[in-house]
């Protein structure tokens, strides 16, 4: 299955519920366009992620590239960097937005006809009408909760390619080289946690399409809880044999693990400002190390390599182990949020981040 890139407009509508959902009202496509686009050829992907009775149907802006039409193919979605305020604002300038699978190209373009009479009435006049160019199932489609950032140079990374996604002519481009597509399938994996309402639909999606990609150490761990969970919520404490001799012994399995090559130096530097103390509890390193006996704590990216974060002073803290793994794998309540905002203050007092 080919993989192509998609750069669309921003839909800066105030309701993120309807964003490419939902058609828009005559004024809210007039606020989209006017502050976004120069040509008025219509906002045809504003409904690229509807569902149309358990369908999804699809527009592809005017582009150059080849794309096969006897074929499955996916999508990956990116807004473009019009209207750098408003999209800024929503988190709309140059992220990935969604991802589609399994479509199909449509013989020719389709005009819509469930297009609202206001609207419809102003394109006709203003406008070309709305249309569509290739459908899947709804069940294939992703439409991101926390789209992800700096999109262009993700996909199209000036260390590869020696330019920029500007100077490529075209709205669409296949994503041809498998590192590359790694990376892009790895950050939209990370960004669906197990307890977002997309993780059952993306499990289905990555096994069904065989989208194999690796995890980071903490993810696995947090994957395996899931058989453990269920065992826990079936059973009670007098359902286990404790007195049992029966004894089993692992099989080894091997494991692909996405890990990243971390600048040492920003390793030790953290380590150093934390002076033993775990910089989310202020409580000291709970341990020496056998190996030189200096204390114990790990070294935490604020923002997730994974997501885009730097290896920066700027980006990391050190913590405890109680605290790395409440970030990594707890609740987002109370003691997490102090945690966060003692790291915050850290980074404050040192003059970083501001």
């Amino acid at each position: 299955m080919k993989f192509f890139a998609i750069r669309i407009q921003p839909d800066v509508r105030e309701n993120q519920a309807d964003r490419y959902t939902e058609f828009p009202t005559l004024d809210e496509y007039k606020h989209i366009w006017n502050s976004g686009q120069k040509r008025q050829d219509g906002f045809h992907e504003c409904v690229n992620f509807k569902n149309f009775n358990g369908k999804i149907e699809g527009y592809i802006p005017p582009n150059g590239v080849s794309i096969p039409a006897n074929e499955k193919i996916a999508f990956i979605f990116l807004t473009n960097k019009a209207n750098k305020k408003e999209s800024k604002k929503y988190n709309l300038f140059d992220t990935i937005i969604g991802i589609q699978v399994g479509c199909h190209l449509t013989s020719q373009p389709c005009p819509r006809k469930d297009v609202p009479t206001e609207l419809q009435k102003y394109l006709k006049k203003n406008a070309s009408p709305l249309e569509y160019h290739y459908t899947t199932s709804y069940k294939n489609s992703i439409l991101l909760e926390n789209p992800i950032e700096n999109a262009s140079e993700l996909i199209f990374p000036k260390s590869i390619y020696k330019s920029t996604w500007s100077m490529y002519p075209g709205s669409v481009r296949e994503i041809n080289n498998d590192s590359i597509l790694f990376e892009v399938l790895s950050r939209i994996d990370y960004s669906i946690s197990r307890r977002s309402p997309l993780y059952q639909k993306w499990k289905r999606i990555k096994n069904s399409f065989h989208l194999n990609l690796l995890r980071t150490f903490s993810e696995i761990e947090d994957i395996e809880y899931e058989e453990v969970a269920n065992i826990l919520h079936e059973n009670k404490l007098s359902d286990f044999d404790f007195s049992s001799s029966i004894k089993k012994y692992p099989i080894p399995k091997k494991r692909s693990i996405l890990s990243y090559n971390r600048d040492p130096n920003i390793v030790a530097g953290a380590l150093l400002r934390a002076k033993g103390v775990c910089q989310g509890c202020f409580q000291e390193a709970p341990f020496e190390r056998s190996s030189d006996g200096s204390l114990y704590l790990e070294v935490h990216h604020i923002k997730p390599l994974s997501e885009g974060g730097a290896d920066s002073f700027d980006n990391v803290c050190a913590l405890c182990p109680n605290c790395h793994k409440l970030l990594h794998l707890g609740k987002k309540d109370n003691r997490y949020n102090e945690i966060m905002k003692n790291i915050k203050e850290m980074l404050a007092k040192c003059k970083i981040g501001n």
